[in-house]
């Protein structure tokens, strides 16, 4: 039973990874404007190039706490990002961070702060933890499966403004039509 929690609680960190990396691969600009905030001389700086290469080792990253031979490397990333994270959000939080940093795969218009902290946080320990659990004798070929449905759950709570939207728009253009 600990074993299905634990691949259940992976494929939860997988998918947080994966849902941030992905949206800063599509959408970078956000990233890059909050970091030219905490840091005005990041401004020569190719702050999207940085902000892909983010993303890219949140995806790797993501991919390697999947599989057995790599889960152990997949885990010492996974502290390293969670620790990154705390620190953008505490220097965001004390430079009083306004610029949305479309962080953890968000469009909204949050900025770097408490919540960059505590999701740091988790994902450090998560990594600490998980660096040590003998993956390979887990259920681990669950974890894809399960990642996946956390990854479109994770995506429709974080795009939920949008999806509401295009609902009432065609509930309104039903409406008309049907009239």
């Amino acid at each position: 039973m600990a074993d299905n929690a634990f691949v259940a609680v992976n494929s939860g960190a997988v998918a947080v990874l994966l849902q941030a990396g992905l949206y800063k691969f599509a959408v970078p600009a956000p990233l890059g404007r909050a970091l030219i905030e905490l840091a005005p001389r990041m401004s020569n700086v190719n702050v999207n190039g940085l902000a892909r290469g983010v993303a890219a080792v949140e995806v790797l990253t993501g991919l390697a706490l999947l599989a057995p031979a790599t889960h152990v490397s997949g885990a010492s990333a996974t502290v390293v990002l969670g620790v990154l994270f705390a620190v953008l959000g505490v220097v965001g939080r004390l430079r009083r961070s306004a610029a949305p940093c479309g962080c953890l795969g968000g469009a909204g218009s949050r900025a770097l702060g408490l919540v960059n902290v505590a999701v740091g946080l988790v994902l450090a320990l998560f990594g600490v933890f998980a660096a040590t659990v003998p993956y390979a004798d887990t259920p681990y070929r669950l974890g894809p499966v399960l990642a996946a449905l956390f990854l479109l759950l994770l995506c429709l709570w974080m795009s939920r403004g949008l999806a509401l939207q295009l609902l009432r728009r065609k509930a309104s253009t039903a409406q008309v039509g049907s009239g």
